[in-house]
């Protein structure tokens, strides 16, 4: 078979009553039967693209055509541009679309935002988030004035947690030292309310796409242990107290047991309360815990006696306490 001559799917050819493989011969335009030889069709048009993938030295390469469609633009990233023979034209054009440009905020976030990801290796998935957020807060006229460190980082905070990415703000800062943890929190908490109440609007005028991100904004309050408590426990070597600390840590969430706590600091609180009730040989201590989670041991002896009083409800079904005395018996 020549390279000219191409395999397509089964087809059934009328002369051989079955299926067999059929062949197309770009070079003939013919569409042959392999096992017959039946010519099944004739003068085919090529279908394929004109010119070559690879780059020719003697001229542009056809298929850079620029990139693809970006759809938290509102642009879509379009644009044009003019070459650097003709300076005076090339320059005119930049001020014009520079001073006409819808995208300059958010292309601005963008950047920074890239450089906060490769500076804390997060996944492409949670910059994509990040897009998302930035595109509803602009849409709702929220982002002027909010394309700085402080804002981006508690962005970035607020796509961790919702894409499930354990990391806290402590963590997150670590992209700029300057920023302040408090800043940053506050930035969050601020951020999160304007989404609700944008998400509201847009789902009573039925405008706009953040309804569903809303949503996901709605529920963070939820998380608190189950990005957490897999390293927790593998750092501090009690897996076996994994399923039931997240459990109680979420269901503290849904019962509205955390309010604005520190999610690093109710997950460890969460995870020191089931280590006692389980009785594991291993108990962390609050150091150990504030290591780990980069909380103050305050915070995660707060966020322990919060749920303390709550953990014959917070307990996953079938929980076996095995401290003397049952939950009665915990520490204070």
């Amino acid at each position: 078979m020549s390279a000219n001559v191409q395999a397509r799917d089964i087809m059934e050819c009328p002369e051989c009553k079955g299926k067999t493989q059929i062949v197309v011969d770009y070079a003939q335009g013919s569409v042959i039967c392999r096992n017959c030889g039946l010519i099944l069709e004739m003068s085919c048009i090529d279908d394929s693209q004109e010119w070559r993938t690879f780059s020719d030295s003697s001229g542009p390469d056809r298929n850079r055509v620029g990139g693809t469609t970006n759809n938290m633009l509102h642009s879509g990233g379009l644009g044009t541009s003019v070459g650097f023979g003709n300076t005076r034209l090339a320059r005119t054009h930049m001020i014009a679309v520079n001073s006409d440009n819808v995208d300059r905020t958010l292309n601005k976030g963008h950047k920074i935002l890239r450089d906060i990801m490769d500076a804390l290796a997060l996944p492409d998935n949670i910059y994509t988030r990040c897009c998302q957020i930035l595109k509803q807060m602009d849409d709702n006229g929220l982002l002027k004035g909010k394309t700085n460190y402080p804002w981006l980082l508690a962005v970035t905070y607020m796509a961790c947690r919702q894409e499930g990415a354990g990391r806290s703000i402590k963590e997150i800062r670590a992209a700029q030292p300057t920023v302040k943890d408090k800043e940053v929190a506050k930035n969050f908490w601020r951020l999160e309310k304007m989404l609700q109440k944008a998400s509201v609007q847009e789902a009573r005028t039925g405008v706009g796409g953040g309804a569903v991100l809303g949503a996901k904004v709605a529920g963070l309050g939820a998380v608190a242990g189950d990005t957490f408590m897999p390293r927790y426990c593998n750092r501090l070597g009690i897996p076996e107290c994994e399923k039931a600390a997240d459990h109680v840590a979420m269901q503290a969430g849904r019962y509205g047991l955390i309010g604005s706590r520190n999610p690093s600091a109710v997950a460890a609180g969460a995870l020191l309360a089931v280590a006692y009730a389980m009785n594991v040989d291993k108990k962390p201590s609050l150091d150990s815990l504030a290591a780990v989670s980069q909380c103050s041991v305050n915070m995660i002896r707060q966020s322990y006696l919060t749920l303390r009083p709550h953990l014959n409800r917070l307990l996953p079904v079938g929980f076996v306490v095995k401290i003397a005395g049952g939950l009665a018996g915990m520490p204070a």
